[in-house]
């Protein structure tokens, strides 16, 4: 999946539970890359526009619920983003010029997530016009993790940490007394600074944010690969950072890249009206933390880093 995996179990040294976890991950991962010309998703990418292709259980469930996301978002998640994923090439922090707009708007006419039809009874997926793409790089980390998790409770592991690149879920307590203590990162220096420290059990985590993947123009300028559908483009908005806390993982991802594509004011309405836990991090240091965890985040580091803490 691109990223870094870590799972750290607790109370045990069979190393079994880990090593079918990771088994499960290089799993998700041969079925859901679609930059591995072997995957379900690419094969479904192939056939755009030509014939609906049969896939497993896990590819078509996931699909359908990525569906209902793209959905209740009214697009801020389009998982047939692909095509402009595809163009942009963003990956490692480099010194590269953009698309052109003629290109950039030939790619957006292929991204629109009504154009995905499924047929529950084959379990087929087919992308009716020619040259669409799913890319389900903003889900298959969460829904990989919650697989991971599920095998690890069958295993009768009761406290565990799993890492998926950044989407994190907590199994269980630290110990008998404490929570597990999450650092979110601060997005102006994210490999030396926290805003905080969440402390959890039983919970998942999943960061979004502009900092990690992009590349800059000769100008200066910083193109990050968290895209727009509505544009082709990187969202442009004030949110730098969006951490959300949940039960699944596949639904913190979902809603991490929704809500950071939809701006701050749309962001904490669409979390207070469906009731999800969040931490915005604005581009002028404001940080929007959901009331329901004021008694889960300390927000004192954040403080001291210059930002204004506003709950809601």
């Amino acid at each position: 999946m691109d990223t870094v995996a870590t799972i750290t179990v607790y109370g045990t040294k069979d190393q079994t539970p880990i090593d079918s976890s990771f088994n499960i991950v290089r799993s998700c991962d041969s079925k859901w890359n679609a930059f591995d010309a072997e995957s379900e998703i690419s094969k479904i990418n192939a056939n755009a526009g030509k014939s609906s292709v049969i896939v497993s259980d896990d590819t078509y469930n996931l699909i359908k619920a990525a569906l209902q996301y793209c959905e209740s978002t009214d697009g801020a998640l389009d998982i047939t983003i692909g095509p402009v994923v595809n163009l942009w090439k963003i990956e490692e922090p480099e010194t590269k010029e953009p698309p052109n707009a003629d290109s950039i708007q030939v790619a957006k006419d292929k991204v629109d997530y009504h154009n995905v039809r499924l047929n529950d009874e084959e379990h087929s997926v087919f992308l009716i016009k020619p040259g669409m793409a799913i890319n389900l790089g903003a889900v298959a980390k969460g829904a990989a993790a919650d697989q991971v998790k599920a095998n690890l409770e069958n295993g009768k592991i009761t406290r565990a940490v799993i890492n998926l690149g950044g989407n994190v879920i907590l199994i269980g307590k630290k110990n008998f007394v404490e929570d597990f203590r999450v650092q979110v990162e601060d997005p102006f220096n994210p490999d030396e600074k926290s805003i905080g420290i969440l402390s959890l059990k039983d919970k998942s985590i999943v960061t979004s944010g502009d900092y990690r993947r992009f590349f800059t123009d000769t100008t200066g300028k910083r193109y990050h690969h968290i895209f727009d559908s509505r544009t082709g483009c990187p969202a442009d908005n004030d949110l730098h950072q969006v951490t959300i806390i949940g039960e699944k993982s596949f639904d913190c991802d979902a809603l991490s890249t929704a809500l950071f594509v939809m701006g701050s004011e749309k962001a904490k309405k669409y979390a207070m009206s469906h009731h999800v836990s969040a931490i915005l991090v604005t581009k002028n240091r404001e940080i929007y933390v959901s009331t329901d965890l004021k008694n889960d985040f300390e927000t004192s580091p954040a403080e001291m880093n210059g930002y204004h803490i506003i709950y809601f």
